[in-house]
């Protein structure tokens, strides 16, 4: 035998010596046993592991399945911290052979991940993990998130992930996730990738995530009051309990659930979002509302006491239109004014299932500008007043109101108007009283002056009586007349007329 196939022998002897050790550690050391799975869970966890079904595999790759899977709390036996119904593991033969602790895919099915209210008691051993594994891929189908509240009485907030792909996942590594998953706050679906890590094993809401995201099909009746179905896109970033957004909204059917007149809606916003809670606070809000701009902010939070959240914000509207507002307000087929409208308000919608507009809380100041009445009977005693009071012909035109400005509060349906100055040619009044919502009924009262006599404004015999009584209504700084004028009747029947029976010295 040559030196040459002496050597050849001896080296492949030695390797398939070393082989066989590799082989029989292997078999020692196999890390797919129900006990090895064990260890390694325990490990990452942290907590104790429980495994009621468990199949290894071999062929076609070393790996193994788990079945009612169970990790309990350290500290107590409420409720365990996640299960799962199925869990496969799998790695590699090359990898075993160096024992290299790496897995290429971890799938899980049918999860269920408990996170409770705070920051977990603190523990004597250290809380840093030494979990050691990588896995090259993980999948997770059919997982539930649930968030405890920090008060006891208000449920969970409940996030379903229909199916999640990170990698690679590593106990001290940011991974790189894709997920698709719907939420119920507002009921919506989101697929959503990023970067999300590493996790904070003593405070899983300071676990900071960075990506982007498409919310589809969510649906804005929850609310109780609105609806429509949001379309949105953006970026966040941030540790779970303090997410920062930024992004773009549309709802083409924008709508007042118990009016049903959609209008379209878009927004461009920036806001925070408390991953624990469900919490939104919108710092900047720019909202396109047909053909008006809307400038704002406010917030979406738990009520303190029950359930659902209320959501309150501030408006500001410099070159709007009121029609918009009319229409999306009131159950009218159109708008009882036209007009150009600027707007600063607060607004807040408590939780409950009263109508929108019973719940709707609001106090603010407008102003309209080139404004009119739609509604033929209130232009009609508004251009009656206004030409007789000039000693003009009787146009019944469309522009009966040039200007109305005042301050308006709004409570359980009901809008409480008050010095409200509206402005026309040839007569101008201050006006207070009350505007129902939701039988668009109005009741306004106040005082007028005319820059003609007040017997000008009608004829025949009244024309003879109100002569008698011209000096009592005559200004004293303007020429012409100061009266009492009322403004009252529900959409297409509101008529505007003098308020004889009040006296100008009785209105206020």
């Amino acid at each position: 035998m040559s030196a040459k196939s002496k050597w050849l022998r001896i080296t492949l002897l030695v390797f398939l010596g070393i082989v066989a050790i590799d082989l029989l550690l292997l078999a020692i050391f196999w890390p797919f046993t129900r006990r090895a799975v064990i260890q390694g869970l325990e490990e990452a966890a942290s907590a104790p592991i429980e495994i009621q079904g468990f199949r290894s595999i071999f062929f076609p790759y070393p790996g193994c399945i788990a079945t009612n899977v169970i990790v309990h709390h350290q500290a107590d036996a409420g409720p365990p911290l996640l299960d799962i119904s199925t869990l496969e593991l799998r790695g590699n033969y090359w990898s075993l052979l160096r024992f290299s602790k790496n897995l290429t895919l971890v799938h899980s099915d049918g999860t269920h991940i408990r996170f409770r209210a705070g920051k977990p008691k603190s523990q004597n051993r250290s809380t840093k993990s030494n979990f050691s594994i990588t896995v090259n891929t993980l999948i997770a189908d059919r997982t539930v998130l649930e968030f405890a509240s920090k008060e006891p009485r208000n449920p969970p907030f409940v996030i379903s992930v229909r199916r999640a792909q990170l990698s690679p996942v590593s106990a001290d590594r940011a991974l790189h996730f894709e997920t698709d998953l719907h939420i119920p706050t507002p009921p919506g679906d989101i697929h959503s990738s990023g970067q999300f890590g590493p996790w904070s094993t003593n405070d899983p809401f300071a676990t900071p995530v960075a990506g982007t995201y498409e919310f589809q099909h969510a649906d804005l009746t929850f609310t109780g009051g609105i609806a429509g179905i949001l379309e949105s896109r953006g970026a966040y970033h941030g540790p779970i309990r303090q997410i920062d957004i930024s992004g773009s909204a549309t709802v083409p059917d924008f709508r007042v659930s118990d009016v049903n007149h959609p209008v379209e809606f878009s927004t461009r916003y920036r806001a925070t979002v408390d991953g624990q809670s469900g919490d939104t606070v919108l710092h900047e809000i720019d909202v396109r509302l047909a053909h008006t701009d809307i400038t704002g902010n406010g917030s979406v939070v738990r009520a303190r006491a029950g359930d659902g959240k209320i959501a309150s914000f501030t408006f500001a509207v410099l070159n709007g239109r009121i029609e918009d507002f009319l229409y999306l307000l009131t159950r009218s087929a159109r708008p009882g004014m036209v007009g150009a409208l600027r707007v600063r308000t607060t607004a807040s919608l408590a939780p409950g299932p009263e109508p929108f507009l019973k719940k709707l809380q609001m106090t603010g100041e407008f102003q309209i500008t080139g404004g009119r009445f739609t509604a033929p009977s209130t232009e009609e005693s508004l251009e009656r007043i206004r030409d007789k009071s000039r000693r003009q012909p009787v146009y019944y035109r469309a522009d009966a109101l040039s200007s109305l400005r005042g301050s308006t509060s709004v409570g359980t349906g009901v809008a409480h108007l008050s010095n409200i100055l509206f402005e026309a040619p040839g007569a101008s009044a201050r006006l207070s009283g009350t505007f129902d919502l939701l039988s668009t009924r109005v009741d306004l009262r106040g005082i007028a002056h005319l820059d003609s006599t007040l017997s000008s404004t009608t004829t025949g015999v009244k024309s003879v009586l109100l002569h008698i009584l011209n000096p009592f209504f005559k200004s004293k700084r303007r020429k012409g007349s100061t009266i009492a004028i009322k403004l009252a009747g529900a959409y297409g029947h509101t008529s505007v007329g003098l308020d004889l029976g009040r006296g100008k010295n009785r209105v206020k």
